[in-house]
């Protein structure tokens, strides 16, 4: 096949491998053929991804089951946006966030309404919201001090929101509030906390854009009264290049995978005295809370397993024969006497 000259597939930064062994990005040119969708599998195939986020201006009928959701942009002026934001009563006090505020910023999403991601069945809440928090806690650290959070009456942490700089207008990023404060202008004095923030950094950069999913009439609504106005849209989708893989294997192959992964990600050295099969890493100071996500991740993408919220917390995925154990259940689950002791040699 003549290959025609296609926008390029570009590799998710943020993702790590949460969602897929390999995701990219793909914006769609206009009135996108089926030649050049069957082009994009190809090249994308042979790239080796798993899926590709293809966004585009106008719907792709063809990917129509592969949709979804429609973003839409807004834009608007910060300075106006503050005027109106001032009007509303000042009921929350806000900080910025915080390395220790990620349990409850956590604890937030897990209550917020099922995400895009979390509705595509190849994906789920679980793998969905340890997405969101890794690009959430990669902004964050990328954009020290422009992101947010507000306090309730106990100085909980009851919603959180971002502020980027970009060249020319503030990216509005993300907001999620706790089912409590929905009503109570947690948001507003969040975006006005952060708008100063930005006016008093940044004086001549004016502009501000934010994007909000078309079935979110509240947002929108709540936008429009800032004086933002709707400017364009983007439909995307998942196109999905491979399943999720419950692949049969030993123990000792899944054993040299997993311990791999600790040494490469948590520099866990298990060729030293000092760390075995039993050592507990949390205990020994190699992996935290957010660590612990990325290696659930890394298990359920790699070994095409699935672990519920509940599983999580059994003490049973705290060392490398444990987190072994655990896989090769899972395994032998899916396909019955895959995963097993290697036989010995002759």
């Amino acid at each position: 096949m003549n290959l025609t000259a296609l926008p390029a597939i570009v590799e998710c930064r943020f993702d790590q491998g949460l969602i897929a062994h390999k995701v990219g990005t793909w914006r769609a040119p206009p009135a996108v053929s089926r030649r050049q969708l069957a082009e994009l599998r190809e090249n994308a195939a042979a790239d080796g991804y798993s899926v590709v986020h293809v966004r585009s201006a106008e719907p792709i009928e063809d990917l129509a089951p592969c949709f979804q959701g429609c973003l839409l942009q807004f834009e608007g002026d910060r300075d106006a946006a503050l005027e109106v934001l001032g009007r509303f009563p000042q009921k929350y006090r806000t900080r910025a966030l915080a390395a220790g505020d990620w349990p409850a910023i956590a604890a937030l999403y897990r209550q917020a309404s099922p995400t895009r991601f979390s509705r595509d069945p190849a994906i789920g809440p679980a793998r969905a919201l340890r997405h969101k928090l890794k690009c959430l806690r990669t902004y964050w650290q990328n954009f020290p001090g422009f992101f947010l959070v507000a306090l309730g009456s106990r100085d909980e942490v009851v919603s959180v929101q971002g502020c980027m700089p970009r060249e020319g207008w503030f990216d509005l990023y993300e907001s999620v509030v706790s089912a409590d404060s929905r009503t109570g202008f947690a948001l507003a004095a969040m975006l006005r906390a952060n708008l100063e923030l930005c006016r008093q950094r940044l004086p001549l950069l004016t502009g501000i854009v934010t994007r909000i999913y078309s079935d979110n009439p509240v947002s929108i609504q709540y936008y429009r009264k800032l004086g933002m106005v709707h400017t364009g849209s983007d439909w995307f989708y998942h196109l999905w290049l491979e399943q999720r893989r419950a692949t049969a294997m030993d123990i000792e192959s899944l054993r040299e995978t997993v311990a791999r992964f600790l040494h490469d990600q948590f520099l866990v050295d298990f060729d030293g005295n000092k760390v075995d099969g039993g050592t507990d890493l949390f205990a020994g100071g190699f992996i935290d809370s957010f660590g612990f996500m990325e290696l659930i991740s890394f298990l359920e993408t790699e070994f095409g397993v699935e672990y519920a919220a509940e599983e999580l917390l059994l003490g049973q995925l705290n060392s490398l024969d444990g987190l072994v154990a655990s896989v090769g259940r899972k395994l032998a689950e899916v396909a019955p006497g895959a995963a097993r002791e290697r036989p010995p040699q002759s």
